[in-house]
């Protein structure tokens, strides 16, 4: 498989709602198997849910993809600064564990 084709693979991949669409894009590639069972296990991780269990947790995505600023969010889900600044910088960590999961497969299959 050439490199560009690789990378759009990896792309659907990343982009799959759920792991049945991944088992699905991953086509039998171990590597692509082996990243989807990582993916699922921290989903059902202790440190996932702690990340995700707010009670706006929902809204504050919604409002996040609108593009509203941090006092917006505050105003309307009666959250504080503090309390909205913790969860975009948790919902960060979590965007970066996946990222480096996966340059850190990528750059091993190289």
């Amino acid at each position: 498989m050439d490199r560009e084709k690789e990378l759009f693979k990896w792309l659907k991949f990343i982009a799959a709602a759920n792991s049945e669409e991944r088992i699905k894009v991953a086509d039998g590639d171990e590597v692509m198997l082996k990243f989807n069972d990582w993916i699922d296990n921290f989903i059902h991780s202790e440190e996932y849910k702690n990340i995700v269990k707010t009670r706006y947790a929902d809204d504050i995505k919604l409002f996040l993809k609108e593009g509203a600023s941090v006092q917006d969010i505050c105003h309307y889900t009666g959250l504080s600064e503090d309390e909205v600044e913790k969860f975009i910088a948790e919902l960060w960590v979590l965007f970066f564990c996946l990222f480096w999961k996966f340059c850190e497969i990528f750059t091993w299959r190289t």
